[in-house]
């Protein structure tokens, strides 16, 4: 069972740390939830590690947004799509084995529902992937990221917050049975690739923005971001300064998306 809003953090607690309250939608009758994320600035990427080097830049965030408090379900790309292409199935599990194209298809749908266009008017804000730098500074902890510096999202122990290579049984798992990160997000590091909004570059390039908007190229590159590891991976591929690319057709059973609306 996925457990909405049932989460602790028994360290490193304090009278300031106030989890943010999950925003219900409903899409065809499913109801998934969005985190809001106050805007702020971090730094993006790491300098060097003992894996490889992440160009680090300073990113401040321009607009608060919301992100989802897990990657998107089974239940609802079926609820969206009339489908499901995931190899592992389970309504509580991410879909997986969808493209960047294929979910670009996803929030076209998504969006045009009656019952979400009418948020959508109300507010001006749609549905969408996050940038690389969204989810990263999400991922972090957002406001709190000092108090949760983490080399994973939520832990420093990747076992407490996600499923990799040692503990999946070499399979997607339901989500929400891991520890949250300081923002009440769930499955971050492990479990499933993450597809972002940015186009994919090589390390040694720095953004032409620092606003936290995705980097796009124009014409658009040949390779999408994805972000988070999964149950196929090592620990030093789920940490959350690490980024991959590949090319947007590409659809396998370790990647998903999460939804951020901004």
């Amino acid at each position: 069972m996925i457990h909405y809003n049932d989460y602790f953090m028994p360290h490193k607690l304090n009278t300031l740390y106030r989890p943010p309250t999950a925003v219900a939608y409903t899409a065809n009758g499913h109801t998934f939830w969005m985190i809001p994320i106050p805007k702020g600035g971090f730094w993006m990427g790491e300098d060097e590690n003992k894996y490889r080097v992440e160009n680090k830049y300073r990113v401040e965030l321009a607009h608060d947004y919301a992100l989802g408090q897990y990657p998107v379900t089974q239940a609802l790309w079926r609820a969206v799509m009339g489908e499901n292409p995931s190899r592992f199935k389970g309504d509580e599990r991410p879909v997986e084995t969808v493209s960047w194209y294929d979910v670009q298809k996803f929030l076209d749908r998504l969006n045009a529902l009656p019952e979400i266009a009418a948020h959508n008017a109300a507010d001006g804000v749609y549905f969408q992937l996050p940038s690389g730098a969204q989810w990263e500074y999400a991922a972090r902890g957002g406001r709190y990221k000092a108090a949760f510096a983490y080399e994973y999202a939520g832990s420093a122990h990747l076992s407490e917050v996600g499923w990799y290579c040692e503990n999946s049984q070499e399979e997607t798992q339901a989500l929400g049975h891991k520890r949250p990160n300081a923002l009440g997000l769930y499955d971050m590091s492990g479990n499933v690739w993450e597809w972002c909004a940015d186009d994919s570059h090589s390390d040694h390039k720095l953004p032409p923005h620092t606003d936290g908007q995705a980097w796009v190229d124009e014409p658009r590159g040949v390779y999408r971001v994805f972000r988070g590891g999964s149950w196929f991976n090592d620990p030093r591929d789920c940490r959350v300064a690490l980024r991959y690319g590949s090319e947007p057709t590409f659809r396998y059973s370790y990647i998903g998306f999460r939804l951020a609306r901004s």
